[in-house]
């Protein structure tokens, strides 16, 4: 049995999400739909609050903007966490390379066989982009990865309770599923799940809150990060930890930051231990004398 939790803020979506659940999930569940609509509350607060209401051992964390595409999904994760008791945190969507860099779950324009998604990703802010379907195959039923995509998160209330969304630090709508992640992932397995599929209906947006929050979460967890679930060759180290850093650089002067700033955030980010210094210095070089990166 599993104990849905919602952060509502548009009763219509929430009404479809409602009637697909119900469709197409195949064992006992409960629907706790916290209601959200003026966004007073950050996604951290509203989840750690389900998580306590909930009334079933296994929590699924879900948007509203989703469709389940699966039928017997239900199944699918009682099963994966019956066939793992080190599972701790499942998703649909993840990346095997956490990078030093601040950035997504992903790494920005990386290497695609990293990333273990299985969402059909429709976009809502560019409006010329088709319909994506990510869903890959993957060698086996479960990866394991650093990090997942909050678009669906499922663990076990005994986890939960003792890993609570960090809503102290983290109080938009931004960062808590890398946070999660990377909090949950020192003491269990972290994994995404091929079973089964579901279609997301926005997108991830780089805005000046995403900007904020990622950073919290990487000065946070600064001492852990890199953080891998794959071998990789130094030279793809140093590959990833340049995009990532060249991107959010990138967002850091598309929301104003200055160039003193970004200067900041590139000297404060620790990745000359992974890039080098002849690499570490081209960016400071790009910052300084480029107005645009790239990417």
């Amino acid at each position: 049995m599993v104990s849905i939790i919602i952060a509502s803020v548009d009763s219509r979506a929430l009404s479809k999400i409602k009637s697909n659940i119900q469709e197409t999930i195949a064992i006992p569940y409960e629907l706790i739909a916290i209601e959200n609509a003026k966004g007073e509350r950050g996604i951290c607060s509203i989840y750690n609050e389900g998580a306590k209401r909930a009334r079933f051992d296994l929590l699924c964390f879900v948007h509203e903007d989703v469709r389940f595409e699966t039928m017997g999904w239900g199944k699918c994760i009682t099963a994966a966490f019956e066939s793992n008791s080190k599972l701790g945190l499942l998703g649909v969507a993840g990346g095997a390379y956490k990078s030093r860099a601040p950035s997504s779950w992903f790494c920005y324009d990386g290497y695609h066989w990293l990333h273990q998604i299985g969402v059909i990703q429709h976009f809502k802010y560019d409006t010329d982009r088709p319909v994506t379907d990510h869903s890959l195959e993957y060698e086996s039923n479960l990866k394991k990865v650093a990090a997942l995509d909050g678009v669906l998160l499922c663990s076990r209330k005994s986890i939960m309770l003792d890993h609570e969304f960090d809503e102290a630090l983290l109080t938009g709508f931004h960062g808590y599923d890398i946070d999660i992640s990377l909090a949950i992932g020192q003491h269990y397995d972290v994994m995404a799940t091929n079973q089964f599929l579901i279609t997301h209906f926005s997108e991830g947006y780089y805005g000046a809150d995403w900007f904020d929050a990622t950073l919290r979460v990487h000065r946070k967890w600064q001492h852990l990060l890199p953080v891998m679930t794959v071998q990789l060759t130094k030279q793809q180290l140093k590959f990833l930890e340049k995009r990532n850093m060249r991107f959010f650089l990138h967002i850091a002067r598309q929301i104003g930051l200055s160039k003193i700033k970004r200067l900041r955030l590139l000297w404060d980010s620790r990745i000359v231990k992974l890039t080098g210094w002849a690499t570490f210095l081209k960016l400071h070089v790009e910052l300084v004398k480029k107005r645009t990166y790239r990417l």
